[in-house]
């Protein structure tokens, strides 16, 4: 069985924390739950992929529908993990803007989708602040604390359906 890789074109963490700021050049995306003056917050992240790039794999390398696709990321930092922990990987739906903005920026970059806000803050807001998605397909992946803690979940139907146009590509929520 041969292995193709397609790397995502744009990414991006949203924070509850900062609900304005933009993290589209961050080198690190991340997911986590953490208190803040016992004030629970979250972060989750976007992916997204080249439509155009799945469709070349599929009808030049694979010239099959039936294939498998992962989403495969790898961990550079793990910190505070429970000993259980769960992941959920949601397919978006409606297009974000990954804007250039870096954690920690002073001041804050605001031109690209953040908890609020699907392409820069003050317009086009999500839905559901945190990003908006299909309900289903829902993929997920389990942690114990032992366990590897890289992700790789099969999300071959999303996939299948971005190919098929029968829905957009706007990628993944991590969260």
């Amino acid at each position: 069985m041969a292995v193709y890789k397609i790397f995502p074109t744009k990414d991006s963490t949203l924070y509850s924390e900062f609900p304005n700021m933009n993290t589209g050049l961050d080198a690190i995306i991340e997911a986590s739950t953490y208190l803040k003056l016992g004030v629970p917050q979250t972060s989750r992240y976007l992916i997204e992929f080249s439509t155009t790039e799945i469709q070349s794999v599929v009808d030049d390398v694979i010239t099959s529908t039936n294939f498998s696709s992962s989403l495969k990321n790898s961990a550079a930092v793990v910190d505070s993990l429970n000993l259980d922990s769960q992941l959920e990987i949601k397919t978006v739906s409606g297009s974000w803007g990954m804007g250039t903005g870096k954690y920690g920026d002073s001041p804050e970059i605001t031109n690209g989708c953040s908890w609020n806000w699907r392409s820069y803050s003050g317009s086009n807001a999500w839905v559901a602040t945190g990003g908006d998605f299909y309900s289903n397909p829902t993929y997920s992946q389990s942690f114990a604390y032992s366990d590897p803690i890289d992700i790789s979940v099969n999300v071959t139907p999303s996939i299948k359906s971005w190919y098929a146009g029968s829905i957009p590509n706007d990628g993944f929520l991590i969260k």
